[in-house]
């Protein structure tokens, strides 16, 4: 609790001269990398490296210590800096500057805590280890560990945790869970990795490819479709970058060319592009440097910092404002050959394809989101069924602290007021809480009518504090 005395024009102030008084809104938040899920989203914030979360929170996937809808943007519980964070299926993980890793939301194994309970997270929970990355998937989800080996945990159906077995589902055909990371076969010397829908994929630090788990779609992009692979399979190329899609797949290669597989629904149809080999994205000569795979479609940044994506468009996910889809087998265009450019240009350093919903953050730290808002998941303010213009999330305000070393606080002007007693000291600041209130000295009597005055002109300015 913060404690302040306010006696007339007396400048508020601790007794312990390091205390912080109490705190500001400072300006607004901007963003540094975004993550899209299954009804929610969360990013991290520049400099802080604080994370925020808005979304469907029923399971705790916001992390914000309650099951209450966020409609904007929320301060994840726990300290930073984060530097990585991927929203999943009903759940979110995070990795902080120190390469510890922490899971939130549904747990059914997705979390990686070893532990059943609780079922529904609503703060982050660690996971044993040290991490550089955590990706969240669908039932399941994967590591990659300071060392470069992969593990895995959550649902091993389709054999996507990697381990070489199936154990999704048990003997009566109960689905059966990883509680604790497991080590992907043949998982060293990874630097990057990939966990969505049944299948798995990762990038090793020689350039080559790997992917694990359900192939119906051919997304495992081994040139055959149906069954599945419990270890990891060498796609062929050399890749910089490997993102999955629900049933499919996508890279950018040693040449900068962006190529998907699997299965993507595009057009005007209910038509899905299969294909079981990459598949070259975009006109001759278009370069990229990122690619994410969400439910049905795609997107990503070109070299030259502008943004395009891709595949279905029903729901405004294509960031053009509109809501139509744009496909011929891979070659997937808003005009000839050329995937859609979100509405407004401009340039982008992070996008990320979600659901049926995309976000992005332009160049100046601005995140905007298009597509499906179930549950206010796009940060807007709103539920909106769908939203079909790239939209800034609704504000968030930096928290600035106001020490004791600046100006001091006046109370309003007034009529004098008689001494108080020579007894009546400052009342020292305490331990702050998420509800400040204001301490009231001691009282003195008689109480004369200025005395009641003053004491008015506290409970305005307690008021004041509390907005804080």
């Amino acid at each position: 609790m913060v404690a302040v005395a306010v006696i007339a024009q007396a400048p508020c102030y601790s007794a312990r001269p390091n205390r912080v008084l109490f705190q500001e809104a400072g300006p607004p938040v901007t963003f540094e990398k975004v993550s899209v899920g299954v009804f929610v989203t969360c990013g991290i914030a520049t400099g802080t490296g604080d994370l925020y979360c808005a979304g469907n929170n029923d399971d705790g996937a916001v992390g914000d210590g309650t099951q209450i809808r966020r409609t904007t943007m929320t301060k994840v519980i726990g300290d930073g800096p984060w530097i990585d964070v991927s929203a999943g299926d009903w759940h979110a993980c995070g990795t902080k500057a120190d390469n510890t890793a922490y899971c939130w939301g549904f747990n059914e194994g997705r979390l990686g805590t070893g532990k059943a309970d609780p079922i529904q997270a609503t703060t982050p929970q660690q996971v044993n280890g040290t991490w550089s990355q955590i990706s969240a998937g669908h039932f399941h989800s994967c590591g990659l560990q300071t060392s470069g080996q992969v593990l895995c945990w959550g649902n091993n159906k389709n054999g996507r945790l990697g381990n070489g077995e199936i154990s999704g589902i048990g003997s009566l055909g109960a689905e059966t869970y990883e509680f604790s990371p497991l080590p992907v076969k043949n998982g060293a010397n990874f630097k990057t990795i990939s966990a969505k829908g049944s299948h798995t994929c990762g990038l090793k630090n020689d350039g080559t490819a790997w992917c694990w788990g359900g192939n119906d779609d051919g997304e495992l992009g081994i040139g055959e479709f149906g069954g599945y692979k419990t270890v990891p399979t060498k796609v062929p190329g050399s890749w910089k970058e490997i993102n999955n899609g629900l049933r499919f797949t996508c890279g950018i290669d040693s040449k900068d060319d962006a190529y998907c597989w699997g299965a993507l629904r595009g057009g005007n149809s209910t038509h899905e592009q299969l294909d079981s080999k990459p598949q070259k994205i975009g006109p001759p000569g278009q370069k990229w440097s990122k690619i994410t795979g969400g439910m049905q479609h795609a997107c990503g940044i070109l070299t030259d910092g502008t943004a395009r994506c891709f595949g279905l468009g029903w729901h405004g996910q294509l960031m053009n404002g509109l809501n139509t889809s744009y496909a011929e087998p891979f070659a997937i265009s808003c005009n000839s050959t050329e995937p859609c450019e979100p509405k407004g240009g401009g340039l982008w350093k992070d996008i990320y394809a979600g659901e049926y919903n995309s976000c992005g953050i332009y160049q100046d730290g601005t995140l905007v989101c298009a597509g499906e808002n179930p549950y206010g998941s796009l940060g807007s303010g709103t539920d909106n069924n769908f939203i079909y213009d790239p939209t800034p999330v609704t504000p968030v305000f930096s928290i600035a602290a106001v020490a004791p070393a600046m100006a001091p606080v006046m109370a309003p002007a007034m009529a004098p007021v008689p001494a108080l007693a020579p007894s009546l000291a400052p009342v020292p600041l305490e331990e702050a809480s998420a509800e400040p209130s204001v301490m009231l000295p001691p009282p003195v009597a008689p109480v004369s009518g200025a005395e009641k005055a003053v004491a008015s002109v506290v409970a305005v300015f307690a008021a004041f504090v509390a907005a804080f």
